[in-house]
Formats: C-alpha cells, sequence, structure tokens
C-alpha cells in the first residue's frame, strides 16, 4: 500500500524546448502522438510502480496533498539543446519556478503562490553520459561509447540532470560502470528502480521539505540558467568555457563503491581496515540532534543531521556485520554556543574528524554582538589562534593536524568565506576537505568522506595506492648520475622518514586524550609484517642504486628481482609497483647513452679525440670502434673498466689512451695494446694491479714498448 501518497506524473518536452505534462488513459496509453516513441518505456514504469503500488496519475495536476515523483522522458535533440536547459528552471514554470531578487519596499513576486514547494525529478533519455569528461580526453575518445557521446555535442549543463536528491537521470542503456568495460550494457529496469527507492527514501524521511534542500535546489536552477559567459573578444570563451559545474550523483556512487568502499573493506593479513579501526569524529552543527527544519508547519522532516552524516559509515558497518560503535560521533544537543562546545571537546581529547557546518546557531546569550549567529569558520578562527600560543590548549591529531570535513548545503560558502579572510585550505594546522551536503548530495557526500578518511589512513598505512603515490612524489631528477643519485636518496629518505613516524606512534602512550583511531591503525600496521619486508627491499634498491658503478644488466637485474619479490609476496602491490621497476631499470643506461651521444657527435664533426672519463660505463660501446676507426686521443679514466677492452686494438691510429682510475687487476687484459704501433702516450695510474710493478703514466714510445717487453717479453 502506498502510505505516504507518492504519485508518479509523466512529462514529456514541447516543440519549444519547455517541459510538458503528458496524459495518460487509464491503461497507461499515451494521448500525445508526439510522444508515442516512449509507450513501451512508459508501460514498463507502470508495471513497475504497480509492483510497488504507487499510482500514476493520468495527468499532473499540481495538487499540494500528492508527494509527487515527476517521470520526465527527453530525447537526445534535448540533451543537445541550450533552450531546453534555459528553461527548466523558469519563474512561471509548475516544476521549478525560481524566486526573484528581494527589492527593499516592493512586494514579493512569490508571496499568495506555492513558492518553495519542489517535488523530484527522474529524467529518462538514450544516452548514458554521467561519466563523460572523468578522464583524460584521449582515453575518452579511445572508449568507442564515449566517444559517439562526445560526438553528439550535449550541453554542458547535461550532468545537472543527475546532480542532487532533486534530479536523477537514467539511461535506456545505461553504461555498466561496475564492468572492466563501461562499453557492456547496464539493464534499465534494475538501475530506474534503484533510483525510484532512494527517492521515495527521501520522500519517507521528508527530506524534499527541508529548508537545506529546497534553498540548494532553488540556487542551483539559478547557477543552471546562468551557467555562460557572455560574447566578448575572440579568444572563444563564451563556447568552451561553462562557469558552474554539475556532478553527477550516479558516477561518484560507483566510483566509491569502486575505489573508497573496496579500500575498507578489502582484506591486508586476513584483516580489513573498517573491522581494525575505532574513529572518534565530533559534528558540529546546530541540527545536529534535532530534526532538519522544514519550510512550512505543513511539511515535516523526520531526520536528524548526525543521521545523515552517519549514515555512510553505519551502512558500510552494518553491511559487514561490523559492530557501528567502532565509529563515534560526537555531536551537540543545543543550538547554541556550538563552537564553544567544540573548542571544550577539543580541549579534552583528540578527534579524527570535524564535520564543520557553515551556519550555526546563535551565540551564546553573554555575547553581546548584534549579529548573533554563530559561522563555522570562526572555529578555524579560534584553532589559528590557540595555534599560536605559547602552549597550545586545543588537541589535534598525533602529526599536528586537525582533519576538517565541511558539511553545508552550499559547500563553497566556507572556502570562500576563508580566500576572503587570506586563509586558504594548505594550512599548517589542519587537513580542509572540499566536503559535500549529506542533505542534498549524499552520493558526493559519501565519495568525498570516504576519500578523506583514505587520506587519513594513508598517513600511517601504505596500502598499494599510497606506496605508489609516494613513489611518485619523488622528484624527476636529470638523467645523470647525480641526478640518479638524488633520486636514491630522496627515496630513501621518504621510505625512512614513514618508518620513523610510524616507530613514533609505536612508542605514543595513550593516556586517554589520543583518538582509539591512533592506537587501533598502530595495531593494525605492526600486523602487517609483509609491507615491512617490502620496505625494507625498496630501501636495499635504493642504496644500491646510489653507488656510483652499475651496468644496465645489474639493474635489470635488480628489477627482476624486485618484480620476482613483489610477485611472489605482495601480489597487492605488484601492478603498483611497475612504475618504480621501469624507473630502476632506465638507471643502468644513462652513462652509456652519454657515452652514444658523445660517440655520435665526434663521429659527425669527424673528431680525432674523445673524452668519455667519468661515465661509468664498465664496458666500450661497440659503436666506438665503427665509429671512430681514426681515433688518436680517447679518455677512458674513471669508467669503471675491469679489464682492458680488447677492441680497442682495432684502433691502429690511436696515439693516446688514458686508463687511469679503474678497477684493472690482470695485466694480461694490456696484450690487446700491443699492436697499436702508434700509441705514445698510455696512462695506467691508480689501477688495482695483481703485480708488484710501478704502472706510471708513459708518455713516450719507447717506455711503451718498455713495458711491453716488461710483461710480455720482446715483441
Amino acid at each position: 500500500m502506498n502510505d505516504n501518497n507518492i504519485t508518479i506524473a509523466f512529462h514529456g518536452v514541447d516543440e519549444n524546448h519547455r517541459i510538458v505534462p503528458l496524459e495518460l488513459d487509464e491503461a497507461l496509453r499515451l494521448k500525445t502522438p508526439t510522444h508515442l516513441n516512449w509507450q513501451d518505456r512508459v508501460l514498463e514504469i507502470g508495471k513497475i510502480c504497480a509492483d510497488k503500488h504507487i499510482p500514476i496519475a493520468q495527468k499532473h495536476n499540481s495538487d499540494p496533498a500528492k508527494k509527487w515523483i515527476h517521470i520526465l522522458l527527453i530525447d537526445t535533440e534535448h540533451l543537445q539543446s541550450s533552450r531546453f536547459f534555459d528553461q527548466i528552471a523558469d519563474d512561471d514554470h509548475n516544476l521549478r519556478p525560481i524566486e526573484p531578487p528581494e527589492i527593499e519596499g516592493q512586494t514579493k513576486a512569490a508571496e499568495g503562490k506555492n513558492r518553495g514547494r519542489y517535488d523530484p525529478i527522474i529524467t529518462i533519455s538514450y544516452h548514458d553520459f554521467l561519466d563523460l569528461n572523468t578522464k583524460a580526453m584521449a582515453e575518452e575518445l579511445a572508449d568507442k561509447r564515449k566517444r559517439n557521446i562526445h560526438n553528439q555535442n550535449l550541453d554542458t549543463r547535461a550532468k545537472f540532470l543527475d546532480s542532487s536528491i532533486w534530479h536523477r537521470y537514467v539511461s535506456e542503456a545505461p553504461a555498466n560502470m561496475l564492468a572492466e568495460s563501461s562499453s557492456q550494457p547496464g539493464d534499465f529496469k534494475s538501475f530506474f528502480e534503484e533510483v525510484l527507492e532512494e527517492v521515495l527514501g527521501h520522500w519517507s524521511e521528508g527530506l524534499y521539505y527541508t529548508v537545506s534542500a529546497v534553498t540548494t535546489l532553488e540556487f542551483q536552477l539559478r547557477m543552471l540558467r546562468h551557467s555562460y559567459i557572455g560574447h566578448f573578444g575572440d579568444g572563444g570563451h563564451a563556447g568552451v568555457v561553462t562557469p558552474f559545474k554539475f556532478h553527477s550523483e550516479r558516477y561518484l556512487q560507483i566510483e566509491t563503491q569502486l575505489n573508497e568502499y573496496s579500500f575498507l573493506i578489502r582484506k591486508h593479513n586476513d584483516k580489513s581496515l573498517l573491522d581494525a579501526i575505532q574513529w572518534r569524529m565530533i559534528l558540529v552543527d546546530d541540527y545536529a540532534n534535532d530534526a532538519l527544519s522544514s519550510i512550512g508547519p505543513d511539511y515535516e522532516c523526520t531526520v536528524k543531521k548526525l543521521e545523515l552524516v552517519r549514515r555512510p559509515l553505519d551502512r558500510l558497518y552494518q553491511k559487514h556485520g561490523i559492530d557501528t560503535q567502532k565509529f563515534k560521533l560526537v555531536s551537540p544537543t543545543g543550538k547554541q554556543g556550538i563552537i564553544d562546545f567544540c573548542t571544550e571537546e577539543l580541549s579534552q581529547r583528540t578527534f579524527d574528524v570535524i564535520f564543520l557546518d557553515y551556519l550555526l546557531g546563535d551565540r551564546p546569550q553573554a555575547a553581546t554582538s548584534p549579529k548573533n549567529r554563530e559561522y563555522g569558520h570562526e572555529l578555524l578562527l579560534r584553532l589559528i589562534e590557540d595555534s599560536r600560543k605559547p602552549i597550545s590548549q586545543y588537541h589535534r591529531d598525533f602529526f599536528g593536524r586537525y582533519w576538517i570535513f565541511p558539511v553545508s548545503s552550499f559547500p563553497f560558502a566556507l572556502s570562500d568565506k576563508l580566500a576572503q579572510l587570506g586563509i586558504g585550505h594548505l594550512h599548517s594546522i589542519w587537513h580542509l576537505s572540499s566536503g559535500g551536503d549529506p542533505v542534498t548530495t549524499p552520493h558526493l557526500y559519501r565519495f568525498y568522506l570516504f576519500r578523506f578518511l583514505k587520506q587519513k589512513v594513508s598517513e600511517y598505512y601504505l596500502y598499494p595506492k599510497a606506496l605508489q603515490r609516494l613513489l611518485n612524489e619523488i622528484p624527476n631528477f636529470p638523467n645523470t648520475r647525480q641526478g640518479k643519485r638524488l633520486w636514491a636518496k630522496c627515496l630513501h629518505a621518504a621510505i625512512s622518514h614513514y618508518r620513523s613516524r610510524l616507530e613514533l606512534v609505536g612508542q605514543s602512550a595513550n593516556d586517554g586524550t589520543q583518538s582509539p583511531f591512533l592506537q587501533t591503525i598502530e595495531e593494525f600496521v605492526i600486523q602487517q609484517v609483509k609491507i615491512k619486508k617490502l620496505l625494507d627491499a625498496i630501501l636495499n634498491v635504493a642504496e644500491k642504486v646510489s653507488e656510483d658503478y652499475m651496468q644496465e644488466e645489474e639493474t635489470i637485474q635488480i628489477a627482476a628481482q624486485m618484480r620476482s619479490l613483489a610477485n611472489a609476496d605482495f601480489e597487492d602491490y605488484y601492478d603498483y609497483l611497475e612504475g618504480f621497476f621501469k624507473k630502476i631499470e632506465t638507471f643502468g643506461s644513462i652513462e652509456m647513452d652519454q657515452a652514444l651521444a658523445r660517440i655520435e657527435s665526434a663521429a659527425q664533426s669527424r673528431d680525432i679525440s674523445l673524452d668519455l672519463s667519468g661515465l661509468q660505463i664498465k664496458r666500450l660501446p661497440e659503436t666506438l670502434v665503427t665509429q671512430l676507426p681514426n681515433l688518436k686521443n680517447l679518455d677512458l679514466s674513471n669508467t669503471g673498466m675491469a679489464e682492458v677492452p680488447q677492441a680497442l686494438s682495432s684502433l691502429q691510429r690511436l696515439a693516446s689512451l688514458n686508463l687511469s682510475n679503474n678497477k684493472i687487476e690482470q695485466p694480461v687484459s694490456l696484450k690487446c695494446l700491443i699492436e697499436l704501433n702508434e700509441l705514445s702516450d698510455l696512462d695506467l695510474s691508480s689501477n688495482p694491479f695483481l703485480l708488484p710493478i710501478d704502472f706510471p703514466h708513459r708518455k713516450n714510445r719507447q717506455s711503451i714498448i718498455n713495458l711491453w717487453e716488461m710483461l710480455f717479453g720482446s715483441k
């Protein structure tokens, strides 16, 4: 039985691209000839509604006693039409009227009309564009489905149709975003039923009656109408810039399910983060424990802000059979002095997350300010003030930060106010999220909430993607020996810093002020024995890479060993380490590449001299002999050579050869130089030869002949 007096009404778009009600007969047959292409879909929706005992009106009649759900059927041409989106918000429109500005001394045009009452709209069309423009354009155009939609040139405001509890969108051919390929079609019926259930839930709680939801929609309607730039100049801004952007609730719902949820519920050493970690949070909101305010006495909302803020975590815990008490949310019980309540709590203990509303309750009665309401940014000002005291009174997390998540109906209000005050999101005492509105945009709120918690966890636990991010944060230095060393030192420092932070966490004493998060995350990380082994292996690589002498074969071998280790013991991390493996493999070829470049340059200019000194190539490049057969002067000092390259015997015109400061031990390798009859300058100094013979720098032909006779007998 339909206890909530909810009724479905169908709407279409006329030839002027305006939304109009559609008329049906008792059998749900469309009476409007121009919309008969939707007949089968209307019948399918009718069956779904009949199964749920939801009546369908033969025509929308604006009965305020009913709780309407409008089904809007539109074609592709309407998604392409700026006229359609311009006219969604209309002063005189039944479904989406907007308020004119208040002018002092004039009676509001809205008086006497049923203003402030909106109903949700579920829009249905063919294309599923909800995940459009979420990847790099090259990647999007490589996807056949997305490329086709891009070619349709939809209006840039199309995602408004799925941007809140007021507007949801269902494609006739929904993309299966949970599948490996978005080209795999989803199921319209299940998708529509899921959206319909959400809308029914919002009606049952009275969210469509709340002031916060209604004012947010009305403001968004004005943003929708004015989301354009005028034609000035010849830069083309008017055609390519849309000042107000709208997100898709469906897309963020799927992204949360794919990424943030999976992060919390994935098993790590047979235990999930969701099950292991406990949280203590605080909600700074005057409606935390009261039903949200409604637009009038005839409209009732039954849900509290506290319930909506908790809901994503509560549902996740319950779904996986985990005690929701692991997540504790402290909140004020009154409507006055909310900031004092919060600072008093912060003076007593640490909170993992501060949920912060923008417009709070009245100031304490003792306050004398003519402006009697408190604002969220005032709490931030107090936190800054406290941080500047000789001894701070308020408790931050173990690494000295507050984690603040705005939960305002107008998410830009707080950030805009901070910008006005010259205070940025990046601050030494806080991490400030973009936040989200749990009332009007529950999926956006959930997405950013889980991402925020994920970022907090990554401060302590290097799960696969967090380790990848840490490795990617190592700067890209020049492709030189010094650049390689700097990279290795930065890598070593980053891993060591992370490990030292964890050691400090392990030594912290819980005196009751610390959050249970700190203790539980520390216990969780201790159990992750494998990650410690992986970090040891990475530190070992950093130490090897920082050495002077590494050949290409060695770096390939090191990378192969790391791949083998990761594949055997760290399967979850393997794919995320691919960039790290490739980085290692490039280091062995750094100085050989430089040597080859010098050889090529000398060959092009027909030089008879070549200097490869200091390049740790350890072997003679093959191209040297072939490209420079007439070479007369060659400097191979400090190149890591362990023996004299035998290919030097081909350089018959070589007159000067410097092999000093290498690692040559066996004099027998010098034998290849005997046939170089023009060689008159040979430097073998500072090599660890295994003979008690002095090898000074010989600077004439006779001294070199004497050396050959001493080592190998007469020529």
